[in-house]
């Protein structure tokens, strides 16, 4: 499903409908593209194999020291359908003309190709149903967002991750305290610690730790966090057809010391303690090198939703795997205030029951 790549372009997918040469678009929940006019379908020859092949990333580091992701071009890519040609630095676009979709095959020198997407599982009419969910549960939202129209407003959007798998080993000095039953002068007995001197080395396995390649916006990484990526596939630009999937921002040195930092903040600390052993721990300092390290792009699917209310631009996203709602809203002021007289009121009735009970108990 792909055009042959020439000196002056890269391949694009085919997306032409068979039928009526009309586009075709990947369907979510299927394995198989379907045309926006007359509904024929195109399977996808599904690649088998591993979901995620991670690559090293001291190899990525030796051949793009100093290069920064911004300083990559784009891909040229001529529309199949009205011919003009575009230069866009997305993984997946759509053509300014006749709104045609645009996937390139390849990308350019020094850019990360994704290894592994979560393809859509929610359509846009599920992921409309999720935020008129979402916004009836808002006790105190602006009665004008239940007039946003999801159906038409959503767009679908691939957000590119990172994730990372490689050993921290962590060379420690710190000291070991043995609390043991101590009898004061006046006879009371109090615990104290007996402090040791300890050194050692204790290795972290780092496993599929994910990153954000791209900042979309309010919720992103409280999405990116419940995400399941046992249900990861090998990548495939048939996956993006009919939905936008924009480059990473974010390059793999700076994930990595991302990374980084997360672990080392809390569970290489909580590592060492564990090692030292004892009722008490003390650190002094630590020393981290990482080996193995490896790293992998990966698209997350989502459904982007703004819109306009109170004056102000609100950002809403739907995870297009689960239909989990992330976003903000306008509260209403009013009904907000209520809300507090609500509460106000169920703990002034709860106080008095409660001396009213206290009092008959006394009787």
């Amino acid at each position: 499903m792909t055009t042959g790549e020439n000196s002056e372009q890269p391949a694009i997918l085919e997306l032409s409908c068979p039928t009526c040469a009309s586009q075709l678009r990947f369907a979510p929940g299927t394995t198989h593209l379907t045309c926006v006019r007359c509904g024929t379908t195109s399977a996808i020859e599904v690649r088998t194999g591993p979901a995620l092949v991670e690559q090293p990333y001291d190899e990525w580091e030796r051949d793009n020291a100093g290069r920064q992701v911004s300083s990559l071009g784009g891909v040229v890519m001529t529309c199949e359908g009205c011919h003009a040609t575009t230069e866009s630095a997305a993984l997946a676009s759509i053509c300014q003309f006749c709104r045609g979709h645009l996937v390139p095959v390849a990308q350019p020198d020094g850019v990360v190709p994704p290894s592994g997407v979560l393809p859509f599982l929610i359509d846009r009419r599920r992921a409309a149903d999720a935020f008129v969910a979402w916004v009836t549960d808002q006790e105190v939202g602006l009665d004008e967002l239940k007039n946003v129209n999801a159906a038409e407003s959503f767009t679908s959007t691939y957000l590119p991750l990172w994730t990372f798998s490689a050993t921290a080993t962590t060379a420690y000095e710190g000291q070991r305290g043995i609390r043991k039953a101590v009898r004061l002068d006046d006879g009371r007995v109090e615990l104290r610690a007996d402090w040791h001197d300890v050194s050692g080395s204790v290795d972290t396995p780092i496993t599929s730790h994910v990153v954000e390649g791209r900042d979309l916006g309010i919720g992103q990484s409280r999405i990116v966090r419940k995400l399941d990526l046992t249900a990861t596939v090998p990548f495939q630009p048939e996956y993006l057809a009919g939905h936008t999937a924009t480059r990473y921002d974010v390059d793999p040195a700076a994930a990595f010391d991302e990374v980084r930092r997360k672990v080392e903040k809390k569970r290489i600390r909580n590592d060492v303690r564990d090692d030292i052993g004892g009722d008490e721990t003390r650190i002094g300092s630590t020393t981290t090198t990482y080996s193995h390290v490896r790293f992998a792009l990966l698209l997350a699917p989502l459904w982007v939703l703004t819109y306009v209310a109170a004056g102000k631009t609100w950002m809403v996203l739907v995870d297009g795997q689960t239909g989990q709602v992330e976003g903000e809203y306008p509260v209403d002021r009013v009904k907000f205030t209520l809300l507090v007289f609500k509460w106000i009121a169920v703990f002034v009735l709860g106080f008095c029951a409660f001396i009213w009970l206290l009092d008959k108990l006394n009787l």
